[in-house]
C-alpha cells in the first residue's frame, strides 16, 4: 500500500504531514472499523492546514470514538498537539483529572509535549505519578525535559518510585522558576525557552546530529517546524535516514527568506497560520 495516514501516519523520518491521504476507496480501509473516522479525520486535518482550528476540537470527540490501541487515536492526539486550540486543551487535562485508561494519559501527554505549554506540566506530572509502574510512564521525563530543561538534565532521568517524590519536587520546582520567569503558565515552551519559529530553526542549525542524542531529537524538532511553517520537510530524511546537509541548506533558505519574519516569538502556528489563543 502507498505510504499513507492510514498505513504509516505521521512518520517524522519520512513524509510526515504530506504523506498522501488514504482514498475512500482503499479496499483495506473499507474494511476497517474505522474507515469513516479516517476519512473525517483527513477532512479536518486539510481545514485545519487552512487555518480552520474550530475544527480541532471534533478530534478529541472521534479520539474517544476510535478502538482502543489503534493508530487513528495516535493521529488525534498529534495533530491536536499541533494544531489545538486552549478549550482541546482544557478539555483534555480535565479528562486526565478523571480515572482514565493508561493509553489516553499517556496520548495526552505526548500532544501536551507537542504544544508545548508550561500549564500542562501538572497533568504531566499526575498521568506519571499515577501510571509510574507502566513501560510506556518510562517516556515522561523526556517530556518534561524537553519542556523544562536547555539540554537534556536531571529531569530527563527515570527516578525510582522511592525517588518519585523528589523528582516531583524537581520537577515543580523547575516548573515554578519559569511561571515567575515569564510571567504565566500559559507560555509555549521548547528546551526551557519560549517557544518561536525562528529559534527552532536556528535550534536546528546548530544541532544537526553529532551526538546521539541530537539525533533523537531530530525528528522532534522537523515534527515541530513542519507542523508549524507547513514547509514540506521530507528531504531532511532519505530512507528514514537523516541528512544533515540538505536540511542545513534548507533552514538557512528559511532563515533568510522574508517568511520567516512573519513568525512571531510565543506564538503557535499551524501550516503558517496563527493558532487562537
Amino acid at each position: 500500500m502507498k505510504l499513507s495516514f492510514f498505513s504509516a501516519p505521521l512518520r517524522w523520518n519520512g513524509r510526515g504531514y504530506f504523506a498522501p491521504p488514504v482514498s475512500a476507496s482503499e479496499p483495506t480501509l473499507l474494511k476497517h472499523p474505522d474507515a469513516s473516522l479516517w476519512l473525517e479525520v483527513q477532512g479536518i486535518l486539510d481545514r485545519l492546514k487552512q487555518g480552520r482550528f474550530e475544527q480541532a476540537v471534533r478530534l478529541l470527540d472521534i479520539y474517544n470514538r476510535a478502538q482502543r490501541g489503534l493508530l487513528l487515536r495516535w493521529v488525534c492526539v498529534q495533530i491536536l498537539g499541533d494544531a489545538g486550540a486552549p478549550p482541546c486543551l482544557q478539555r483534555m487535562i480535565q479528562e486526565l483529572d478523571d480515572e482514565v485508561d493508561s493509553d489516553k494519559a499517556f496520548d495526552f501527554c505526548n500532544a501536551f509535549e507537542a504544544w508545548g505549554r508550561l500549564s500542562t506540566v501538572p497533568a504531566i506530572l499526575q498521568s506519571y505519578d499515577r501510571y509510574f509502574e507502566s513501560d510506556e510512564a518510562e517516556l515522561l521525563p523526556f517530556t518534561l525535559s524537553l519542556l523544562l530543561e536547555p539540554e537534556r538534565g536531571p529531569l530527563s532521568e527515570t527516578p525510582s518510585r522511592d525517588e518519585f517524590i523528589g523528582y516531583h519536587q524537581r520537577v515543580m520546582d523547575r516548573y515554578e522558576a519559569l511561571l515567575e520567569q515569564f510571567g504565566s503558565d500559559q507560555v509555549v515552551l521548547l528546551q526551557g525557552e519560549r517557544f518561536s519559529v525562528v529559534s527552532l530553526a536556528r535550534k536546528m542549525l546548530r544541532n544537526l546530529g553529532s551526538t546521539p542524542e541530537e539525533k533523537t531529537l531530530q525528528p522532534f524538532y522537523r515534527h515541530r517546524f513542519e507542523a508549524s511553517t507547513g514547509l514540506d520537510c521530507s528531504c531532511f530524511y532519505k530512507n528514514e535516514e537523516f541528512q544533515p546537509l540538505t536540511t542545513a541548506a534548507f533552514l538557512e533558505r528559511f532563515l533568510e527568506s522574508p517568511e520567516a519574519a512573519r513568525y512571531e516569538e510565543g506564538v503557535r502556528y499551524f501550516f503558517g497560520h496563527r493558532i487562537p489563543e
